[in-house]
Formats: C-alpha cells, structure tokens, sequence
C-alpha cells in the first residue's frame, strides 16, 4: 500500500512531544512490513537536517492558490533512517515556518493551512491512505476530496481554532475549530489508546466534540515505541547497559546508573527508592499531584529527581519556588531544561517514574520505565490504565486527590523496602510488555486494508 503521513512533529528533527515518536515508529514499522510510507512535514528552521541523508531540493517552485494568489513553495526531500521526508518550505513573507519553534504562535492555524494546501498540490498518483495527525493535518481532510482519509487524534484538547475564512474554502464565515471540520470528512477515526477512544465519548476529556466522536465511532489503537532506540542493552547515553531479561544484571546495571547520576547531579548517596518526573510542566500531567509526590517521596525517606519545564510563567515559577525552598536538600534535584540524555539516565536510574496525569491519551513516560526498569506510578487514566496494571507491572490511583496519589506511594514504598523479591517480580514483569510497533502497525494495516 501507498500512505501518506502528515504531521507537524516527527522524532528526532522536530519534537516537542509524543506526537514525534509516534509518526516517527509507525512510519518506521510500516517501511519494514514493505508498504511505500512518505511523512510530510513543515520544513522549520529549527529542524534537525543533518540526521537526514540523501537531501535533495524536487525540481523547481511549485505553486499553490490562496485568497486569489498563487504561493510558491519548495520540497526538499531526504531519508529519516528509512522512513522518506518531504519537506515543505512556503516562500512567503514572513516565511510562517522560519520561527524559533514549531507551535505555540498565534498564527499557527494559518501557518498549518498553508502546510496542507502546498502538500496537496504536491501529491502524486495514486495513494491507498492519506494519514492525519491531530489539528494540525486536519485542513487536508477539508481541501481533498480524491484519498481514503483516517485522522488520529494525540490530544482532543488542541483543535485549531481560528476563523472560517482563513480555510479559503466555501465554508460560511465564523468561529470554526479545524480537528472538527476535518473529523466530519475523513473515513476513520482513530486514537492512541482504547481507554481515551472510550473517554473521549463519554467524558469531558472530548472538549465538545463527544457527540461528533460516538455518531462516527473512534477506534483506540496503543502506541508503541521504537525498540531500537529505546533498548537499555545496547542505550550509549546511559553508564551501565542491561539485557531486560536477566533480573541480575539489571539490579546490578540500575545500581551503577544511579550511583553515577546521582554523583553526576551533586546528590547524596542512594537511599530508598528513586522517584523520577521526566514530563511537560502543564495542567494536564497533573502538576499539583507532582508537587506532593515529590514533598511525600521525602517524607517517606526516597529521593527523587524531576526532569521538565513548563510554557508557562506561573507554573515553572511555582516549580521554581519549589526548588528554592529545598535548595539545601541533597537528595531531591530539579533540571528544568530538556536534555535527553538525562532523561534516559534517570529511566535507567529510577525505581519508581510518576505520571499522575489528569488525562493521558496514550503516554510514552510509562512503557519507556517498564523498559528500562522503573516501575510506573500513574493515574488510572487513558493509555496508562491500559498499559499499566496495579500490583502487577506498577502502581495506579483513580482519583485525581492528593490523598489517592500517597496512598499509592505508600504500597510502592512498603513493597520496595519490604518485600523485595516481589518487587524485583514487577521489574521482570514490567519487561515483558510488548513494546514495539508491530501489533499497532498491524492494527492500522486492518483499517487502511478496509477503506
């Protein structure tokens, strides 16, 4: 089959979060089960190009309409591991995409509608499935009407708002969200996980779109993750490698990569279970949860480490506050800037990786700690209540309450500092999680296969 990604992130040449990993891991699973896969993406100036090979500029501008006018635009072409890129650069001035990130402007509906419309003009022959990535790629199910669409939706909360008008389509002019309109035109819905498909027709984690979800039906598939680049065993950025499958060597290996990151960041010497947040400082993972499980990780005699930052000034300055007052604690660190390296030392360092979320479509946080060792303490929300079993491979609590939270840290602490064998029993369990991409992969090949 012929598929045509569309999206605005892709790992590792724009990421600003799961959205990358996953357009990048499916594109990847499908190149290897033999389909002809081609991901289109903004071309911004904060891309990674030089992780590309085989950059070549397609031949010539070519021109799409807007308001009457024709734009130009350019494609460079290149090869993401095996994965083929298109890369849209829009000669227009100001160039929407020559900015120092990829969202968080208040043109981005515009900036993205320009994106679907040179893409489309940019389409050739036949292709079995045109595949869109939340708000952002929604304008393409508006502007086409000759492809097999599905839409995934990452996150029902972001939508795309703006005016009709910018569209340039016969839409009447008005208030419009863009995920709306493209979810009335594409032939399958799907989302990250059964449990957000379930939410997001039944609860306010739908943002208004419930009745739009249950008349067209929403088809929840897991996400997995790249097991070539996430393997503890062969993982260079982490001190002390492990093969998953030895209980021994994984002990041993945790040991060593918290011994060193713990010295690394001027900590004091291990004792009780470490505690990570490696997440986005925003509302929706659970900010105020994470503030008490950190104070409450110290109470109980562990120490923790939170790797993270936040869009927004009130929130990193509580976080900041935070910080200050506990200063003079050795055993709590705090790194507000992303560095990936860190954030895999410290899955490779963690007994215990929090993700109290208030919702989660799918959440990546969770099955990267199964891999690396860490046992997962989440909120019993969307993907992390379908990959994360109490008792079992992790720890989990319904309520999003303070309360409900230590209750859970209290199970986690009393088992890892009094019955280790069970412990060690969750590790290995945790380990057996079917990671990778090729039953997702199968499960969206089910879908393009029926339209």
């Amino acid at each position: 089959m012929k598929i045509v990604h569309v999206a605005a992130e892709c790992h590792p040449i724009a990421k600003v979060g799961g959205l990358a990993d996953v357009v990048y891991g499916l594109a990847k699973a499908q190149v290897q089960m033999g389909h002809t896969v081609k991901v289109y993406l903004p071309k911004y100036d904060t891309l990674h190009l030089h992780l590309l090979k085989n950059i070549e500029q397609s031949g010539g501008k070519k021109y799409f309409h807007y308001k009457n006018t024709p734009i130009p635009f350019t494609i460079t072409k290149g090869t993401l591991d095996s994965i083929p890129l298109s890369l849209i650069a829009i000669d227009h001035t100001p160039s929407p995409f020559a900015r120092d990130g990829i969202y968080g402007f208040e043109d981005d509906p515009l900036r993205f509608i320009l994106f679907c419309k040179a893409l489309l003009e940019d389409l050739e022959g036949p292709i079995d499935c045109l595949h869109l990535h939340d708000w952002h790629a929604a304008p393409c199910a508006l502007l086409n009407t000759d492809h097999k669409k599905i839409l995934t939706i990452h996150n029902a909360k972001y939508q795309g708002e703006c005016q009709a008008a910018l569209l340039d389509t016969h839409l009447k002019d008005g208030p419009i969200r863009l995920l709306e309109e493209g979810l009335k035109r594409v032939d399958r819905i799907t989302t990250v996980s059964p449990s957000y498909a379930v939410e997001i027709q039944e609860s306010d984690k739908g943002y208004g779109l419930q009745s739009l979800f249950c008349e067209k039906g929403v088809t929840g598939i897991l996400n997995g993750i790249d097991t070539e680049v996430w393997n503890p065993g062969l993982d260079p950025m982490i001190v002390s490698q492990f093969k998953r499958s030895h209980l021994a060597e994984v002990k041993e290996a945790k040991k060593a990569n918290r011994l060193s990151l713990q010295k690394q960041l001027g900590m004091n010497p291990p004792k009780g279970p470490l505690v990570g947040i490696i997440s986005r400082l925003v509302p929706q993972k659970g900010i105020e949860l994470m503030q008490w499980g950190l104070l409450r990780t110290l109470w109980r005699g562990g120490q923790a480490i939170l790797l993270g930052s936040s869009p927004s000034r009130k929130i990193q300055k509580r976080f900041n506050n935070l910080r200050d007052e506990l200063i003079n604690n050795k055993d709590i660190h705090f790194h507000f800037e992303f560095s990936e390296e860190l954030g895999r030392k410290l899955y490779a360092a963690a007994d215990i990786i929090l993700v109290p979320s208030l919702f989660e479509p799918c959440g990546l946080t969770q099955i990267i700690a199964l891999r690396y060792g860490a046992i997962p303490l989440v909120r019993k929300t969307g993907g992390l209540a379908d990959t994360i079993e109490d008792e079992v491979n992790g720890f989990t609590f319904e309520r999003a309450k303070s309360k409900d939270l230590d209750q859970s840290l209290e199970r986690a602490f009393s088992l890892y500092n009094s019955c280790p064998e069970l412990w060690d029993e969750m590790v290995m369990k945790g380990a057996k999680f079917p990671f990778s991409w090729k039953e997702p992969a199968a499960k969206y090949d089910e879908i393009y296969t029926k339209l």
